[in-house]
This record gives structure tokens, sequence and C-alpha cells, in this order.
């Protein structure tokens, strides 16, 4: 079952076939704004319908967490399965919090979908153009910022941490899907998927003096500000060209609906989690 978040008004509903949002099964988050590209299919994982054990309760799809192999294999079989594709196709990175971008190629498709080893390096943002290669990431309170450029039907998946962020991961992104395939920043549609919202996103100094002052909300009677990831997202993908109506509505914050994603900071670091997916359909 699809769960999308309208972008024109920033509600949450819930379409497909599995009813009304609740229920034990798998369900997957979706931009209403990226499912008007019939090309095009994407996704994030809830947190429902897998067979893992808490803390990794109950679809974590991540195998670098301590969780059982075997379960997280079989999680991911469930959440290929309700995606609609194959597994083997999932292109998949070690994500470390930088800025590294890698170009996915048809000749990587499995890399990472059953073994840890064997995903990309050291990388924390995915682009491609080629049909029938999913690109994968994992996420838990990070940002996982989708780019879709539909002139020249090239994908962007890009993992922002408040570390990657202030790195650059975003532009980054932006340029090299500028280099590799002739995006134009001002035709890209963008989605921001479920993350930690600047309600909930309280930081130190060492992390506010990373960002602009505009970026940090500050509350009478709270101590330390919040960071804003959605409006860096944004900021830095006007900076690179880009109308901001081009950009969808505020996501949920994990953190706030933990019944529905995994939240590091929301279970003290531990837990599961989610998926983030992208792909462009494969000509039949």
């Amino acid at each position: 079952m699809a769960v999308r978040w309208d972008g024109g008004t920033g509600r949450q509903g819930d379409r497909g076939t599995g009813g009304s949002g609740g229920g034990d099964g798998v369900r997957l988050w979706q931009s209403s704004l990226l499912s008007g590209f019939g090309e095009l299919t994407h996704g994030v994982s809830l947190r429902t319908g897998g067979v893992g054990a808490a803390p990794f309760d109950s679809l974590n799809v991540a195998l670098h967490v301590g969780d059982d192999t075997a379960d997280v294999r079989e999680n991911r079989r469930r959440v290929a399965e309700e995606w609609g594709g194959d597994l083997r196709d999932w292109v998949c990175a070690q994500q470390v919090h930088g800025n590294r971008v890698h170009h996915v190629t048809t000749a990587e498709k499995g890399r990472g979908a059953l073994s840890y080893e064997t995903a990309i390096p050291a990388t924390d943002a995915l682009v491609t153009d080629a049909p029938g290669v999913v690109l994968a990431l994992f996420v838990a309170d990070c940002v996982p910022v989708f780019l879709y450029d539909p002139q020249h039907r090239a994908l962007g998946l890009a993992h922002a941490g408040w570390r990657s962020l202030a790195a650059g991961i975003v532009p980054k992104t932006v340029e090299t899907m500028q280099a590799r395939f002739g995006t134009r920043a001002d035709q890209l549609a963008v989605a921001v998927g479920p993350s930690l919202g600047q309600c909930c996103f309280e930081v130190g100094p060492e992390v506010a003096e990373q960002f602009d002052s505009s970026h940090l909300v500050r509350r009478p009677g709270r101590g330390k500000p919040h960071l804003d990831p959605y409006s860096v997202v944004r900021h830095q993908l006007v900076a690179c060209g880009m109308p901001p109506a081009r950009l969808a509505a505020l996501p949920p914050c994990t953190k706030c609906r933990q019944a529905d994603y995994f939240s590091h900071r929301g279970s003290a670091g531990t837990t599961g989690r989610a998926v983030a997916l992208l792909a462009l359909l494969q000509a039949r």
C-alpha cells in the first residue's frame, strides 16, 4: 500500500490497495508530486509488515545496524514485492554522512542488495539514467532527497543528515546530474521524504555554527536551537537554480511518528532503518 503525501496541501492521505493507512502490512510513503510521473517509481518504507524483533520491529531493511541478517533479507524481499520490483535490481551504498556521489550503471545492479560488503563504499548519493536500476538508501531521521529530471529521464537520490547537508550533498548531486546527464536545475522535480523535522531537530553549537541562522529556529524557553533541514534543502536547491515550486511539500517527522517510521534520535540510537527507493520503469 502506498501512503502518499499531498504536495499541494501538506496533508497526508492514504491511497492504493491497502485501505485507510492502518494495519500491519508493508506500506510505502510516496510523494504526490513524483507520483505524477508515470515513468518513475519511488517510495520510503514504513516500519510495519516485517519480521524483526525489538528494537528493529518490524520492517528493518538495513544490514549494518546489528539486526539478524536473515530477517533483514526477508524484509527487503517483502518491500521489493510490495514495490513491484526485483530485489536483485537494487543498488545500495555504504553511507558515511559525507558528500560523495556515485553514478550507477546497469552493470551494478544487485550491489549491496543481499550483503553490506558488496554495497558501493563511502557514498551518500546515487544518480542514474538507466531504466530498471533501483537506487536504494537507508534512513532513520536523515533526509532522503529524491531528484528527477524528466527531460533527460535521470534520477538522483541523496542521504542527507546534518553532516552531509553541511558538506553540500544536495548541490553535489545536482552538479553530478548536470555533468553526467545534462540536467538543468530549473527542470528538476524534487521531494523530501520522511525525516527529522525542525520540531525535533535540537542541535548544539557545534552543529548550529555549520548553518546560516535562517535555517535555525529558536523558541522562547528552550536553550538550544532547532535545525530546519527542509529549509536547508530548499535553500541549496534554489541556489542551484531550481524554482521553489518544484520542491514538494514538507514531509512527516520521523520522531513524531515513531509508530510509522524508524527514528534514530527517538530510539536513543538503536533502531532499524527504512529504505528510500527510486527508479525509472523498464520499458515493456
